[in-house]
């Protein structure tokens, strides 16, 4: 017996092929709970794997994404790898996960789509490679980067740190506050989370005409 196929799964859940296609892709307004339900159940039971070979051949589209983070462990890349998966389930699309340690070669290599032909686009958290690196990768996959440096040419979703520091700073500075303190202080490198933190703190205390205070703003070991 081969390997079972769409139809199969289709057969066994007793719906057509295209509810099962559906229900797949994360198209499930389209069905019951109760039915995409029978579907997973029929999946398990036949042990049925998507092919997404055939899939590209057929539609011309693997929908296959990556998402690459430099530490699975941390909670934050944790929180935001299952709020992806969630993501590109709805959507209809398959995410892969890889974890690069903030290893520039790894970066870039996941910025190439891993060099698998079925990923389609990356979403990338860099840590460890350069802007000039990164320019260099030649594939020329759709890649959208999270994090806090600056890429230059790159879609690029990030927090604003400065201004964000500025106005948790304000807002105490409001509330009467006038001796705020600041942990983890960092000099360099100029695109340091720390340091962009820093400088919206400073400009706040500024425009409130409080002098900076060093001492309140101590580094801490690794900072």
């Amino acid at each position: 017996m081969g390997e079972p196929t769409l139809h199969d799964v289709a057969e066994r859940a007793g719906v057509s092929i295209k509810t099962v296609s559906n229900v797949l892709r994360g198209v499930t307004a389209k069905a019951s709970a109760a039915t995409a339900a029978r579907i997973y159940a029929a999946i398990e039971e036949l042990n049925y794997r998507p092919n997404l070979s055939a899939r590209r051949l057929r539609t011309g589209h693997s929908d296959v994404i990556a998402l690459a983070v430099p530490d699975l462990r941390n909670p934050y890349f944790a929180e935001l790898s299952a709020a992806m998966i969630t993501a590109a389930r709805e959507a209809g699309f398959t995410l892969l996960i890889e974890e690069t340690g903030g290893d520039s070669e790894l970066e870039l290599a996941a910025a190439e789509g891993l060099y698998d032909p079925m990923i389609e686009g990356v979403i990338l958290s860099p840590l460890g490679i350069g802007p000039a690196k990164l320019a260099s990768r030649t594939r020329g996959l759709p890649v959208v980067l999270l994090g806090e440096r600056d890429y230059p040419g790159d879609d690029h979703v990030l927090f604003d740190n400065v201004e964000a520091s500025y106005r948790m700073t304000a807002h105490l500075l409001e509330q009467g506050y006038r001796r705020i303190g600041v942990i983890g202080r960092q000099e360099d490198p100029a695109h340091a989370t720390a340091v962009k933190r820093l400088h919206g703190y400073r400009s706040a205390l500024r425009e409130a005409g409080i002098r900076y205070t060093r001492h309140l703003a101590p580094t801490v070991p690794g900072a």
